[in-house]
């Protein structure tokens, strides 16, 4: 959320900056919701850039939201959320082949050969 706040330009503690947004938001509600379009596009560039993994835009937008939803900032969050990309809930990975495995069993060491038989076995990912 401070990371929003800071996109804003607020000065401050975080409860300042909480504060400064809530009675700004409650007063024009076609501010806020700009602003969060226009974060969200930020975040959009950033994800163009490889700064930021597409599926990440969505956790800026949900602490947003949930913050303005507990401080009764009522915006009509249909609107807002058009210009957020969908992302992939898969990952661009692929099963290897029968020949990658064999090459990586034959390699002389023991330990390698039990995390390459686990991972396979288990449907463990590279990064898990």
């Amino acid at each position: 959320m401070e990371y929003f706040f800071d996109y804003l330009g607020l000065k401050g503690t975080l409860k300042e900056k909480c504060l400064v947004f809530t009675n700004q938001a409650k007063n024009d509600l076609k501010w806020t919701r700009h602003q969060l379009m226009q974060h969200i596009e930020f975040q959009k560039e950033r994800a163009e850039k490889g700064e930021i993994a597409e599926s990440n835009i969505n956790n800026y937008y949900k602490s947003v939201k949930l913050f303005c939803e507990m401080n009764d900032i009522l915006l009509n969050w249909k609107k807002i959320t058009k210009g957020k990309p969908q992302h992939r809930d898969y990952v661009n990975d692929r099963v290897p082949l029968i020949e990658k495995i064999k090459k990586l069993l034959d390699f002389p060491d023991r330990h390698i050969k039990v995390i390459i038989l686990i991972m396979l076995s288990s449907g463990m990912r590279v990064g898990a």
